[in-house]
């Protein structure tokens, strides 16, 4: 439902698309969409982007904020250097959007074959602009700023 609504809001009057699920269930978008959905309790987002020389893909993620005991035991998996010292948000809201920001690369490069894993992606910075810097290895080897917005309870992040 969601991902029908937001091609329609993408696509001029007169375009129409099949709406088709891969056998896992994933949303499987016409050849000129990029799209990404997440969920997380009540929540729901959908993007969808028109392809371009610049745009091939796209992953959004939306994850509850984490416990400070889920972020510490998570953080032993998803990072790969020390918690910053000076890092600019307590440590759950940080390690969930290093969580989150992995995860929507994971879903943006896995649309278009690129299957990476905890160990190819690691945080390299946040900011107070609401970016956070990623290094993804091999066999990409590129950086990437994922923006990321928190509610009281939510982390969206688009890449």
């Amino acid at each position: 439902m969601c991902s029908a609504t937001a091609l329609e809001n993408l696509l001029r009057d007169g375009e129409y698309y099949w709406r088709l699920k891969s056998s896992n269930g994933a949303v499987l978008w016409p050849k000129n969409i990029a799209g990404s959905i997440s969920q997380s309790n009540n929540f729901v987002t959908v993007v969808t982007i028109k392809h371009s020389n610049e745009v091939e893909s796209i992953g959004v993620d939306i994850e509850k904020i984490m416990s400070t005991q889920k972020a510490i035991d998570l953080s032993q998996t998803i990072l790969k250097c020390p918690t910053p010292s000076d890092i600019i948000m307590d440590i759950t809201h940080y390690i969930t959007l290093v969580f989150s920001a992995q995860e929507s690369l994971y879903k943006a490069f896995s649309s278009i074959g690129i299957i990476l894993s905890y160990e190819d992606i690691f945080c390299i910075g946040i900011n107070k602009e609401k970016t956070c810097t990623l290094h993804v290895d091999n066999p990409i080897n590129k950086v990437f700023e994922v923006h990321f917005y928190f509610s009281k309870y939510y982390n969206l992040v688009i890449n």
